[in-house]
């Protein structure tokens, strides 16, 4: 790839690209960032409040002819909580993070985040990660997948975690350890999982997540809207243009800031 000016994700994530061989190669890998990051958002959100008010297991139960409103022996199954009331986790507080904080915030939650650089949010404060699992409610991830994250959320993290809290993950499925989280759900340390990603996709018909009745699950499309698809466009033609006419890449992931000069 002699002449390549410039490889182009046509995602948020960059994990399937060797970002590191292209650099040492002088190729600049640039990502879409931002494009779906109120498309992700608003799932992760969404995710937060079914798990919240058991809406997906509600759902269910009355399609099956359940009714459990006036039945005292199910009541708590039946109780929710709300958004305002939790301490939110953010791993990762880039475009995707900083929206769903700027969401939660307006719920009137308590929100903390980590991050890889020192960053400031209106209306959250930055701690270490062992401050998130430990004080909150709900975790969300939202980093990119690469080698320091692999597995961040691994067994020992996962259990570190208050009991009855619940994970979010829209980023990677390979972030947290799969079969770790499994066991916390079905052990009843955590309450609930909501899952956009997975370790494998698409996700095996034998995964027990699907068996899990505190788990929100969708097939890798937290992103996928048509706004989101037509800013994708926009994004990707953009970074193309300037590379063409000779100016440097946005969006940079692997540290090259100028594309080859043919």
């Amino acid at each position: 790839m002699s002449r390549c000016l410039l490889i182009q994700q046509a995602a948020v994530g960059f994990d399937s690209i060797d970002h590191r061989a292209a650099a040492e190669l002088g190729i600049p890998v640039a990502n879409a960032a931002g494009y779906n990051k109120d498309s992700v958002a608003d799932w992760t959100v969404m995710a937060m409040i079914a798990l919240l008010r058991r809406s997906h297991w509600l759902d269910r139960q009355l399609r099956a002819g359940g009714w459990h409103a006036s039945d005292p022996l199910r009541s708590e199954e039946t109780m929710g909580r709300e958004l305002g009331a939790m301490t939110v986790g953010i791993i990762g507080m880039g475009n995707i993070g900083s929206a769903v904080a700027h969401r939660v915030a307006a719920f009137g939650a308590r929100i903390l985040f980590a991050d890889a650089v020192p960053r400031t949010a209106p209306n959250a404060v930055q701690v270490d990660l062992e401050t998130i699992l430990l004080e909150s409610d709900i975790v969300c991830v939202h980093a990119p997948l690469d080698l320091d994250t692999k597995a961040l959320i691994g067994r020992e993290a996962l259990f570190r975690m208050k009991k009855g809290s619940y994970v979010i993950n829209a980023a990677r499925g390979a972030i947290v350890d799969e079969t770790a989280l499994v066991d916390a759900l079905r052990s009843g340390h955590l309450a609930g999982a909501g899952l956009d990603v997975f370790e494998v996709e698409p996700l095996p018909l034998d995964s027990p997540l699907r068996s899990l009745d505190n788990v929100v699950l969708a097939p890798h499309r937290a992103g996928a809207t048509l706004d989101a698809d037509a800013r994708l466009i926009e994004v990707i033609g953009e970074n193309l243009m300037r590379v063409l006419d000779g100016q440097p890449p946005v969006n940079v992931v692997n540290g090259v800031i100028a594309a080859r000069v043919r």
